[in-house]
């Protein structure tokens, strides 16, 4: 689950709120952040695709792209 929480720590605040909305359980087993422009936020979980948030504009990737980051090191 912190793995999760820390890549929802790219998004813009918006998506990540609804990102971080998931139970526990979801975000242990979430395998994926889905990210495309027109689309919903879509969050793959092991037997579906759940699709959030209204449709992702321009601007949030590049928010998301151009703030710098800091993260720890993370072990595999």
């Amino acid at each position: 689950m912190e793995r999760y929480k820390l890549a929802c720590q790219v998004l813009p605040i918006a998506l990540r709120k609804i990102a971080l909305g998931l139970t526990p359980r979801e975000m242990v087993v979430a395998e994926e952040l889905r990210l495309r422009v027109g689309q919903p936020l879509g969050i793959l979980l092991p037997n579906e695709e759940r699709r959030v948030f209204s449709k992702i504009q321009q601007v949030d990737l590049e928010i998301s792209v151009t703030k710098p980051q800091i993260f720890p090191a993370m072990e595999r």
